[in-house]
């Protein structure tokens, strides 16, 4: 946040002396490349506890304040289009359909199946990476990990095994879910990651033998369908996205729950013929910000359905 002191000012104009109220903004404020405003751009202006709230008077930030910016967030987003669209399409995978409803309820599955984990455990917001295949429980356990209060670590697997290790001991992981696909994979550098306490496997083999450390994917999954009754606000982490490694050992860049980037991005689709009810074919792994940010979160919002594939 950039704070600088400022004036307000009034004077007198036409031949009425009408009088008006100027606000100098210091240069300290408009050089900033965060700066969001052109000059002479017509903004909205209100009072609202004792502040002046100045913000942009644009299709784009109509539709976010229409919407509510404290129900910008994930799991709070999720919530309210299950509750508008409720059998409308969202997700399909090869011969599954799931409506919007039905992503938040398989969400909530999940996110009571993490909560129960967390308290086994007495842990606090802990950081859980992802490492699957597209596949529809991808999604229920992202959406299910924000609304629990958690920390989303998706990883990308055409990562070598070192970076994966790195990745997970990075980010200080403590529970991770994958495809049993990789699970030789972590065996290979599980032994340098002793911070994982619980790790869920899908699609392991009938004769895999489970304990403590390994459980299957489906202890996760309860029968708790109702919204979790956790606090969460739009500034607290919902996600850490890493590189692809490409120059060094990848590197994390820590994501709020407020979803803005995903909604004005969608809002730039809009351009290209996006609108409501439109399919977004997506081919791209699940683990990407740029499937998170051009696909999913403006679904979401824009009432759109996806298209995903192994």
């Amino acid at each position: 946040m950039i704070i600088a002191k400022s004036k307000i000012t009034s004077k007198k104009s036409g031949n009425g002396g009408y009088k008006s109220m100027w606000i100098y903004i210091p240069s300290k404020i408009y050089k900033n490349d965060s700066f969001p405003f052109k000059e002479n751009e017509e903004v909205l202006i209100e009072i609202e506890d004792n502040s002046i709230i100045i913000s942009k008077n644009d299709e784009k930030s109509k539709i976010l304040k229409d919407f509510g910016i404290e129900n910008a967030t994930l799991p709070k987003l999720l919530e309210i289009k299950a509750s508008v669209n409720k059998d409308r399409p969202f997700l399909y995978f090869k011969d599954q359909v799931f409506s919007f409803l039905d992503m938040n309820r398989r969400s909530n599955q999940i996110a009571h199946g993490i909560i129960n984990i967390v308290n086994e455990f007495e842990l606090k917001n802990p950081k859980i990476a992802v490492l699957m295949n597209n596949c529809p429980e991808y999604l229920f356990s992202w959406f299910g990990l924000a609304k629990a209060g958690c920390i989303f670590v998706p990883i990308d697997k055409s990562l070598k095994p070192d970076l994966i290790q790195h990745v997970l001991s990075n980010s200080d992981t403590e529970i991770l879910i994958l495809d049993y696909e990789f699970f030789a994979v972590f065996e290979l550098v599980s032994q340098n990651l002793s911070r994982i306490k619980r790790v869920l496997i899908r699609n392991a083999p009938k004769d895999f033998n489970y304990s403590t450390l390994y459980q299957p994917f489906e202890a996760l999954i309860t029968s708790h369908i109702e919204n979790p009754k956790i606090n969460i606000h739009d500034q607290d982490p919902v996600g850490i996205q890493y590189t692809e490694g490409s120059t060094g050992k990848p590197k994390g860049v820590l994501y709020r729950n407020i979803v803005l980037g995903g909604i004005n991005l969608g809002f730039e689709l809009r351009e290209l013929g996006l609108k409501t009810g439109s399919k977004i074919y997506c081919p791209g792994p699940l683990s990407h910000a740029s499937t998170h940010f051009y696909t999913i979160l403006p679904s979401l919002f824009y009432d759109n359905s996806v298209i995903i594939t192994e």
